[in-house]
């Protein structure tokens, strides 16, 4: 397979090339974007789309891709089940850096985004990103655009020579500040745990909880 030509686009001129960019991604294109946490790397949450994420990242196949979401309301059209506790702290805290792990009805999603009956979910802050995810149908298979075992991408430049001549889209944002992690969380059956500490503290979703 040849190289790919990428489509470069400055953040700034998003909204002059977000439909093409989004028709790109809807036919099976991969895109490296920018978060508020770092750069991402993503695509349709189809089979084949996803298995070429696994690939291109060199992922272990045991380990599950999120989906990024353009509003709460795409977590029923995903399929997840919602409890009292994970609603609370994704109208809390979201659009934000939280992931929250929940369980989805079965069949609903490719093996490679359901591991163990559930799926990451995050509704990103940046405002570019959520509406890319929008434009794409209002979900994105997506995880860190860098090779697995690597440091996280700041820059889209840096993303793009992770992956040389294999990307459709890139999304130019400039370098993204350092921070934290999203914090990532498992709600089932109204229990709350955490899988990894992230920029929203243990304490604050507790509080998030217990408040009315």
């Amino acid at each position: 397979m040849g190289k790919i030509k990428t489509l470069m686009i400055p953040a700034d001129e998003w909204h002059d090339y977000a439909q093409e960019a989004s028709e790109i991604v809807l036919d099976g294109g991969i895109i490296i974007f920018p978060t508020e946490t770092v750069y991402g790397i993503g695509s349709l949450p189809r089979l084949d789309c996803v298995e070429k994420l696994i690939e291109m990242k060199n992922r272990p196949v045991r380990k599950p891709i999120q989906l990024l979401i353009s509003d709460f309301e795409m977590l029923a059209r995903n399929n997840a089940i919602i409890s009292a506790k994970a609603e609370k702290l994704a109208k809390t805290f979201w659009p934000g850096p939280l992931t929250l792990v929940l369980d989805v009805e079965p069949g609903s999603l490719p093996e490679p985004v359901i591991k163990g009956g559930n799926v990451g979910f995050r509704l990103p802050a940046h405002e570019l990103c959520r509406d890319l995810i929008r434009r794409c149908g209002g979900s994105l298979a997506a995880t860190s655009a860098n090779p697995s075992g690597m440091p996280e991408a700041r820059s889209c430049a840096e993303s793009l020579r992770f992956f040389p001549g294999k990307i459709n889209v890139a999304v130019d944002s400039g370098v993204i500040p350092e921070s934290l992690p999203s914090t990532v969380a498992a709600v089932s059956h109204d229990d709350v745990v955490i899988l990894r500490k992230g920029a929203i503290s243990e304490k604050s979703l507790f509080e998030a909880l217990t408040s009315d």
